[in-house]
Formats: structure tokens, C-alpha cells, sequence
């Protein structure tokens, strides 16, 4: 177990790449871990800035919660 005001970290990872000509041409990998949460990282994919944006925050919530 660790002391209450033990540092917290992760590691958040995004590729964005650029396709085609279509409505939906923005293509984002997201890779996202937190020190002593998971044993593995956890891996998605968004097409909109809106949505790479609520997984961001979405990480960061996460990483500020007290470990259980």
C-alpha cells in the first residue's frame, strides 16, 4: 500500500494522422496508463477533436482520484 501523498503518474500517448478527403479525415490513437491502476495499458480510437478531448479529461480525472 502506499502513503496517501505518494506521487501519482501516467503516461497518456496520441498519434493523429490526417486521411483522405472525407468528412471524417482526422484518425487518433490514444494509449493511456496510470501507475498502479492497471497492469497493462489501455489502448482506444476517436475520428472528432471532441472526443480525443473526453478521453483526455476523462485520464486526467482518473489520475487525480485517490487510489483505492
Amino acid at each position: 500500500m502506499r502513503p496517501a501523498d505518494a506521487e501519482r503518474t501516467g503516461v497518456l500517448v496520441l498519434r493523429a494522422w490526417v486521411e483522405g478527403d472525407g468528412e471524417r479525415r482526422l484518425r487518433v490513437r490514444i494509449t493511456r496508463t496510470i501507475e498502479g491502476r492497471t497492469t497493462e495499458s489501455v489502448t482506444s480510437a476517436s475520428v472528432t477533436v471532441e472526443g480525443v478531448c473526453t478521453v483526455v479529461r476523462a485520464w486526467l480525472e482518473d489520475l487525480l482520484q485517490e487510489p483505492q
